[in-house]
């Protein structure tokens, strides 16, 4: 994780990083995702594919009342 990454994430609870990690993704162009990710453990890279989209999705769609 960059030192933005870093930054952002100090002192936020777990359950809120699928959120975080999403609303970067979210703004990030594929190639920059991509690099985002590269770095981190696979347990983080497996967790987000299995639930943290999904926890993301529903938070952005209660967010925008599309839930």
């Amino acid at each position: 994780m960059d030192d933005f990454g870093k930054v952002m994430s100090t002192g936020m609870p777990k359950s809120g990083l699928p959120v975080f990690l999403g609303g970067l993704l979210d703004v990030a162009t594929p190639e920059e995702g991509r690099e985002f990710l590269a770095p981190m453990p696979g347990f983080v890279k497996l967790m987000w594919k299995v639930a943290g989209r999904k926890q993301y999705a529903k938070y952005m769609a209660r967010l925008l009342g599309t839930a």
